[in-house]
């Protein structure tokens, strides 16, 4: 969320307060921030999280400046923005201890797979995990299936023996397929190293 002050003298502290959907025909708040003096010509930027279990699909975002019209100001025209987000069904998050492993210890790859839908649930989803060398060339795969109920999360894990494996870089790759189509997913690179 930025805010910036156009006007001609510095701006008074105010509140800015962000809605999923039109506030004037009832919108949800998602949350207000306080917004202290800004100087002419300077601007005021934060982040306001949203907790969006529940919400996936297109959404309209509305930020209003000063929603109480408490503060005087020459243009009130302004004070108002809108901006289109579309919040994904699934998402992948994925988490590894390190991004460098002697070579020969095990990796241990770990997922959350979240589906925000209200209603859709998710059966026989696949959860792809591949490693592949710098050259392009598959050295790991492992194939778990997990069900995704409505605004539920489920974790999913695989294990790589990096034994025998050279030296270098490889990527990571994570897929979710579900009906033959990837529905979502995520790349990370990790090395393996000589720790003599």
């Amino acid at each position: 969320l930025t805010v910036a002050n156009h006007g001609k003298n510095a701006s008074v502290s105010t509140t800015a307060s962000v809605y999923d959907g039109d506030p004037s025909a009832g919108g949800m708040l998602i949350g207000t921030v306080n917004i202290g003096p800004i100087k002419q010509g300077d601007s005021f930027s934060t982040v306001l999280d949203w907790n969006v279990m529940g919400y996936a699909g297109s959404r309209a975002i509305y930020g209003m400046v000063d929603p109480s019209n408490s503060v005087a100001e020459f243009d009130e025209t302004n004070n108002t923005s809108t901006t289109a987000i579309t919040v994904p069904d699934v998402t992948l998050t994925v988490l590894m201890a390190e991004t460098s492993y002697s070579s020969g210890e095990e990796v241990l790859i770990d997922s959350y797979i979240t589906n925000l839908n209200p209603t859709v649930t998710y059966t026989g989803v696949q959860v792809v995990t591949s490693i592949v060398d710098s050259i392009g060339a598959e050295v790991f795969r492992d194939t778990k299936t997990a069900e995704l109920l409505p605004m539920s999360m489920v974790n999913s894990f695989a294990r790589w023996d990096t034994s025998g494996q050279p030296l270098g870089t490889y990527a990571v790759i994570l897929s979710l397929v579900y009906n033959q189509q990837i529905i979502a997913g995520t790349m990370l690179n990790l090395s393996l190293i000589n720790t003599v």
